[in-house]
């Protein structure tokens, strides 16, 4: 059995539908408004659904995560020190990663971005604001992954080129002097 893969275009970007979220929030309301508004914009893979850093911290170490979306204070510690803990992780750093905080305070939104939030969404939200920050958390985090395989695709190109006309002119050279 294969799995379809399907994309959908929110607001100019195109993405995998099947992408697995990780929605860290203590309240469970919360919680399922995000699962409500990701499943009307056409996400269908997983919504893993935590109410404390144990539990995501479980989820990220055995399921496939995607993109998470986090809560600033949670009853066991901060959502961003389990920002700080996956920018500084090989395997989860380069993830998207949106801050959900009732905090709407300056220095909040300067001390999540500085820690690398991909972006910062205050509560309440609506479906059209909680798009427009999740796009913007992939193409701060995605669109630049696909802009370095395009310049290394480039240079790819680039070398070729220099080999075949370094294997042309080693060929002109053998000729000139086995003749």
């Amino acid at each position: 059995m294969s799995i379809e893969t399907s994309t959908i275009n929110i607001k100019n970007l195109t993405v995998d539908s099947h992408q697995n979220f990780l929605i860290l929030d203590d309240d469970p309301d919360i919680n399922e408004v995000i699962v409500q508004y990701l499943e009307i914009t056409g996400f269908n893979g997983k919504f893993l659904k935590a109410e404390t850093i144990l539990e995501a911290k479980k989820h990220l170490k055995y399921e496939k995560i995607d993109y998470i979306l986090s809560d600033w204070n949670l009853p066991d510690g901060q959502g961003i020190s389990l920002l700080k803990a996956i920018r500084n992780s090989a395997k989860f750093r380069d993830l998207p990663f949106l801050m959900i905080t009732g905090q709407d305070d300056i220095e909040s939104m300067l001390t999540s971005s500085k820690v690398g939030s991909s972006e910062y969404l205050t509560k309440p939200f609506g479906i059209e604001e909680f798009q427009e920050k999740l796009i913007n958390g992939w193409k701060s985090h995605t669109i630049p992954d696909q802009e370095k395989v395009h310049g290394q695709s480039n240079k790819i190109i680039e070398l070729e080129k220099i080999v075949d006309k370094l294997t042309q002119e080693n060929k002109e050279l053998k000729e000139k002097y086995e003749s």
